[in-house]
């Protein structure tokens, strides 16, 4: 689906619900004739706590060009120049070469919550303040502009 943020090819994909995003590992992995999924919440919380926290403005949090835009929203003093998403890998890596842990879009994993009615998204999102990698329930159909998803690839 069409966001309602500007982003362009280069920003992470938004708006897709967990289906969607476990739909497209069964493609790629299909495509690719590698196995593609969504990480637990475990696999995902342990590349969190591997990344650490960011230096000030050092991922895609709520700062000074998110309150212009969004008048009088609560945000950090610091300005990394996009008021919602910014383009992936626009930040610098983690010790393990991985990117954007920290901000940007929330990612569905593959756990879910109260009966699969539910299913968890992790981290935290351009709207908000804290580098905050929590674990949030959504609706299993909800698609946001603050969520989306990475794949790992399994290795023999």
């Amino acid at each position: 689906e069409k966001p309602d943020i500007v982003q362009d090819d280069d920003h992470p994909v938004v708006c897709v619900t967990a289906a969607d995003a476990e739909a497209y590992a069964a493609w790629l992995s299909e495509r690719s004739g590698k196995r593609y999924r969504l990480p637990t919440a475990a696999e995902w919380q342990a590349l969190a706590d591997r990344a650490g926290s960011p230096a000030d403005c050092g991922a895609n949090l709520a700062d000074a060009s998110h309150r212009a835009k969004f008048r009088g929203a609560d945000a950090a003093a610091c300005d990394d120049g996009f008021a919602t998403t910014a383009p992936v890998r626009r930040f610098d890596a983690s010790a393990d070469r991985v990117y954007d842990m920290v901000g940007n879009v929330r990612e569905w994993v593959s756990d879910c919550a109260s009966g699969c009615r539910e299913r968890l998204a992790m981290g935290s999102a351009w709207h908000l303040v804290a580098a905050d990698p929590r674990r949030e329930d959504f609706g299993a159909d909800v698609a946001s502009n603050t969520v989306g998803f990475r794949v790992l690839r399994e290795i023999d």
